[in-house]
């Protein structure tokens, strides 16, 4: 049994469009081009387990944490 783990950190300025750019336009019928990081990771990810010529069980699980670090003396 092989685990892979993976963590991906963003930050910048508010307004800079980190959500957008991690997640992309909303909607089933959002084309290609304005996917976000985290739709074209997990699609690369099931294309790759679909190439798995062996039969393997497979666990995925995915969470989406949004930090946001307000300083009051700012």
């Amino acid at each position: 049994s092989t685990t892979i783990g993976l963590q991906l950190y963003y930050y910048g300025q508010t307004g800079s469009g980190k959500t957008y750019t991690m997640s992309g336009g909303i909607g089933a019928d959002v084309p290609s081009q304005q996917e976000g990081v985290i739709p074209r990771i997990i699609d690369d990810i099931f294309k790759e387990m679909s190439l798995v010529s062996i039969p393997t069980e497979f666990s995925l699980g995915v969470g989406i944490e949004n930090r946001i670090n307000l300083r009051s003396d700012m």
